[in-house]
């Protein structure tokens, strides 16, 4: 993906494309946020691109704030997540309160949703469930975020698949009190704001009554994108479909005439293609065979339409 050149901001202190901090020359001005501004440069010593943060005053003239700084700077380093944006330094540099970080190409969630619109749920329920994984990790590193939202998860496409990752932890401290929980609930809540459609009512439940925990969340999460889908009378009927296709085109056809009707796995071979491909209950799947044998007769089962099959599996099913 090409990312538009964004324009280098007024403040003629700010540092332009080309110039260099130490080893890092900027490349372009990717955004300001509360306690700096960000560039994309270039670590020239290791020839990587990363975001290059600029704490702004009076943030780095004050000295209770770098040292918190560079505390949580060494938290976030020490995190071992795909899914949190990664320290590859920290300190000063002529002066400039700095933070170089992963460079991650393709924008923010936020971003992403104004330009698309929001997410189906497969889709918004695997990018919550990576947050989740990231600030799992920090939690467990003892670090909370305390600024969970669209703008701080950032976005990596690879072909179909979306990585995110968790972002700025600018305003983060160490765990207390019940903070981890306040990271959790902020999360649910960017998972309902992002969702296109109404949740089914497992998710509903989920978003209620969320777990009390980042790795909870988590893996409730990925139950939810895995689970199976419950069965509604639409997909019975396109199940019935293709099992009455199965039945039709190979059930009764695979033995000759003579030999169906002399004998009795006739039915047995039409109850187990009912039962799995149409996902039958035995008793219903044998219903269905012994019908279409009696109706029909076994020498013209394979030249029964579809729609014959799925009456009467559905006279089965109803008597049931």
């Amino acid at each position: 993906m090409t990312v538009p050149p964004v324009p280098v901001p007024a403040d003629p202190g700010a540092p332009g494309p080309g110039d260099r901090l130490g080893p890092y020359r900027i490349v372009r001005w990717l955004g300001r946020g509360g306690m700096g501004t960000v560039y994309e440069a270039i670590d020239t010593t290791l020839g990587r691109s990363v975001a290059l943060k600029l704490i702004v005053d009076p943030y780095a003239a004050d000295p209770a704030f770098r040292s918190g700084f560079v505390r949580e700077a060494k938290a976030q380093a020490s995190l071992d997540s795909p899914h949190v944006v990664q320290v590859f330094a920290h300190g000063e540099i002529d002066g400039r309160l700095y933070l170089a970080s992963q460079l991650v190409p393709d924008g923010d969630l936020a971003a992403a949703l104004r330009r698309h619109g929001r997410l189906p749920a497969g889709e918004a329920l695997e990018l919550v469930a990576q947050v989740a994984d990231g600030l799992a990790e920090a939690h467990r590193a003892g670090l909370v975020h305390r600024d969970v939202k669209a703008s701080n998860v950032l976005l990596r496409r690879r072909g179909t698949h979306t990585v995110a990752y968790l972002a700025d932890f600018g305003i983060a401290g160490p765990a207390g009190g019940d903070s981890p929980a306040d990271d959790v609930r902020a999360l649910v809540r960017l998972l309902r704001d992002i969702l296109s459609e109404a949740p089914e009512p497992e998710l509903a439940r989920l978003l209620a009554e969320p777990p009390a925990t980042a790795a909870g969340l988590r893996d409730a999460l990925r139950a939810a994108l895995h689970a199976e889908p419950a069965p509604t009378p639409r997909r019975r009927r396109a199940a019935l479909a293709a099992a009455a296709l199965v039945v039709v085109a190979g059930g009764a056809a695979v033995m000759a005439p003579e030999e169906v009707e002399r004998s009795p796995a006739t039915h047995a071979a039409l109850a187990d293609s009912l039962e799995r491909d149409a996902g039958l209950d035995r008793s219903t799947a044998r219903c269905t065979a012994r019908a279409l044998v009696r109706a029909h007769g076994p020498r013209h089962l394979e030249d029964l339409p579809a729609d014959v099959v799925l009456t009467a599996a559905a006279g089965c099913l109803w008597a049931t």
